[in-house]
């Protein structure tokens, strides 16, 4: 069911749940845009993405000398 959903939280909650590997490979995580999106979407699935995205950046980052 789709819902309202506040969009930088959910990649907050993201990258606090992954925090733990992003420090372990030295990732620093910028975030930037608007506080105030939200969306209408199914809250489940967006965590799925966001969780996604940030396993597949890490992936990409393996060369990186200072990963960002």
């Amino acid at each position: 069911m789709p819902e309202r959903v506040l969009l930088p939280k959910v990649i907050e909650r993201a990258i606090a749940a992954h925090k733990p590997l992003l420090e372990h490979r030295g990732v620093k995580v910028v975030l930037d845009g608007p506080i105030d999106t939200v969306v209408e979407s199914n809250l489940a699935q967006l965590d799925m993405v966001f969780s996604n995205l940030i396993l597949n950046s890490l992936d990409a980052f393996t060369d990186r000398t200072t990963p960002t």
